[in-house]
């Protein structure tokens, strides 16, 4: 059940991600690739980068309130069994809260840092 749940928040914000790109890149001009770029293969945008790790965070909160909500207890099933109950043994019904909520403060902390490093770079040069 969790992980089904875990799923389906996290494919609908990148439904909505995917969707909202699609309208973005529709009303802008399509440029040609260059040679080297072709050859470099796809590397996303840093401001899309961004947005990707805003919208894993949110996912991931909003993950924390279904955990708060709906607390996991021993036995645990699945992929993450072992991983799951040994953040319950160390810190109980919310080892899993706990864990989200620091994944998604990295997430968060990641995409800040790569914005001001951008926007730094952009000032700079």
């Amino acid at each position: 059940m969790l992980e089904a749940s875990f799923l389906l928040l996290t494919l609908g914000p990148l439904a909505a991600f995917i969707i909202w790109e699609s309208y973005r890149h529709r009303r802008t001009s399509v440029k040609p690739l260059s040679r080297t770029s072709m050859e470099r293969g796809f590397v996303p945008g840093a401001k899309t980068a961004e947005r990707v790790c805003f919208i894993f965070a949110v996912a991931m909160a909003v993950f924390v309130v279904f955990l708060i909500i709906q607390p996991q207890h021993p036995p645990f099933a699945g992929r993450g069994a072992f991983f799951s109950s040994l953040l319950y043994s160390w810190f109980g019904v919310w080892g899993q809260p706990l864990f989200a909520w620091l994944v998604s403060c990295l997430s968060v902390f990641a995409a800040v840092s790569a914005r001001s490093k951008r926007l730094h770079a952009t000032r700079a040069g």
